[in-house]
């Protein structure tokens, strides 16, 4: 984002990295914490987990749209990855992906902008 974007951008100040908390060896984010201590209104995430941390801590989740190729190689979650077909872990294919985005509200409720990146991305 520095670079490309022109951001000055300064880790623990600007951009927080948070450990994962462990609960019965399940992984579980913990942004919430981060959120509550920065008393944060909007919360900009790209991932499931980013729009349900910010709905633990009671702030209001906005989901970008990921560009094409980070949808094919992200992990899988209900939006990260299409490719995988309707199984409980991405009960989503890319037509209702589609949907969503044209409606503008995801499936936590979240609002979703078409903010759609088309900068650079590696080959």
């Amino acid at each position: 984002m520095s670079i490309v974007l022109g951001f000055k951008i300064r880790k623990d100040v600007d951009l927080f990295f948070m450990p994962k908390d462990m609960l019965n060896g399940k992984k579980y984010t913990s942004k919430h914490r981060k959120m509550n201590e920065l008393e944060l209104d909007l919360y900009y995430g790209d991932s499931d987990m980013d729009i349900i941390a910010a709905l633990k801590a009671g702030v209001h989740p906005v989901r970008v749209v990921r560009h094409q190729k980070s949808l094919d190689q992200y992990g899988a979650n209900y939006f990260g990855n299409t490719t995988k077909g309707d199984t409980p872990k991405t009960p989503f294919d890319t037509q209702d992906l589609n949907i969503f985005y044209n409606k503008s509200v995801g499936v936590f409720g979240e609002s979703i902008y078409p903010i759609f990146w088309e900068g650079l991305i590696d080959e």
